[in-house]
């Protein structure tokens, strides 16, 4: 992974102010924000679509993990691509931040 791209950028204004999470649960929340740490350290910035193995990452029970996905994918904050959950919000950010890297490095 380069560098630059081993954290991205969080903006909580805009997430705390984002009306779908009126409808979250603070477990809801908590595993958004574990999916999206654990689909930022790969390079597509997606996760195959496991449940078993995705609530073992985000340290919650299958159920739970379900319940919250559920949830996540209700408000639109996750989606499905090609048999993996991603996030378009983070899929953005990475694109963001990847043409950053490049213009970056061709100036130095």
């Amino acid at each position: 992974m380069q560098e630059n791209l081993k954290w991205y950028r969080w903006n909580p204004y805009t997430f705390w102010n984002d009306s779908r999470i009126d409808e979250l649960t603070l477990e809801d929340m908590a595993i958004y924000r574990a999916l999206l740490d654990h689909m930022w350290m790969h390079k597509d910035c997606c996760l195959p679509d496991k449940d078993e193995h995705n609530a073992r990452r985000v340290r919650a029970s299958v159920k739970q993990f379900r319940s919250s996905k559920n949830a996540l994918f209700e408000v639109e904050l996750l989606g499905m691509e090609n048999g993996c959950l991603i996030s378009p919000e983070l899929q953005k950010v990475r694109a963001e931040s990847e043409k950053s890297y490049q213009f970056s490095s061709k100036n130095k």
